[in-house]
Order: C-alpha cells, then sequence, then structure tokens
C-alpha cells in the first residue's frame, strides 16, 4: 500500500474492538474505535475512513442502522459487519452484499479470516464491487459450526476421561 488504508472499528466489546485494531494496524492501517453505533457514527462523520468494520449487535445504535448514517455521507465505504448471530440478520445481510459489497465475519473469527476479508482488497486494489454472496455467508456460518463441534467434542472427550 503506497498510502495507508483508514478504518474505523466500531464494538461494544472495547476488548474485540482492541484485537481487531491491533491486527489491522499489523497490516499497516491507520485505526480509530469507538463502543457504539453512535459513537462510531460521530467519529466517521467528524473523520471519514476507507473500511468500517463494525459489530451489529449494540446498545443504542447497532452495526446496521449505523451504516445506514455512514451511507448517507458515503455510500460507497467499505463495511465488514462482525455478528456471534450471523443467521438471525442473514436476509438483511444478504441484501447488503448485493447493494453495497459488504463482507460478513462471523464471532469468533480468526486472525486470517479478518485478513483475508480487508487485507486482500486493500492490498490486491479490488474493487469494493466483490460481494461475498449467499455462499460466502454460508461458508462463513459452516465454519463457526465446525469450531463449535470441535470445540463440543473436546469437551466430551475431556469428560470422559475424568470419569
Amino acid at each position: 500500500m503506497s498510502q495507508s488504508q483508514t478504518a474505523l472499528v466500531v464494538d461494544d466489546d472495547d476488548g474485540l474492538a482492541q484485537i481487531v485494531a491491533v491486527i489491522l494496524r499489523m497490516e499497516g492501517f491507520d485505526v480509530r474505535t469507538a463502543d457504539n453505533g453512535v459513537h462510531g457514527f460521530a467519529a466517521y462523520f467528524r473523520n471519514p475512513t476507507d473500511w468500517v468494520v463494525t459489530d451489529i449487535q449494540m446498545p443504542e445504535l447497532d452495526g446496521l442502522e449505523m451504516m445506514q448514517c455512514i451511507r448517507a455521507i458515503n455510500p460507497r465505504v467499505k463495511t465488514i459487519y462482525m455478528s456471534g448471530e450471523v443467521e438471525r440478520y442473514q436476509t438483511t445481510l444478504e441484501r447488503e452484499a448485493v447493494k453495497f459489497a459488504v463482507r460478513v465475519l462471523c464471532k469468533p473469527f480468526t486472525r486470517s479470516n479478518l485478513v483475508e476479508k480487508i487485507v486482500g482488497d486493500a492490498c490486491d486494489g479490488k474493487s469494493s464491487s466483490t460481494s461475498p454472496g449467499p455462499q460466502a455467508v454460508e461458508a462463513e456460518q459452516n465454519e463457526r459450526e465446525l469450531e463449535r463441534l470441535r470445540r463440543e467434542n473436546q469437551r466430551l472427550r475431556e469428560d470422559r476421561i475424568e470419569r
């Protein structure tokens, strides 16, 4: 990247927001954080960024509502939604993927998941119009479910060993 990309990370879980910010800084991004949708919109309004990485479920103004406000200023802002309940927002996220080329990260996600979603686009100079589509959202859900099953399997093995 010749000029540093900028990102705003918005999550009411400060620990997660800071982890995402550190990962993005390691990838060369200039990053700011906000702790809810209202503060996120205010931060974007004061100083727009190339990317917004936001949780969906937050108090006061959720991530979807915040992005509606931000898109009134910049409809082309690149967006990544993070959620532990992607299936709850499936229809809305699919519409957003088609209309705004958003990307979706299912919580919990790995560092490589985040880097793949954001850095690949920034480094390759690809257009943000590359939509993840329903298949990508489903793949994220499958990956999350697989990880949950692995943890459950490990827990069952440990319980069996203790008996």
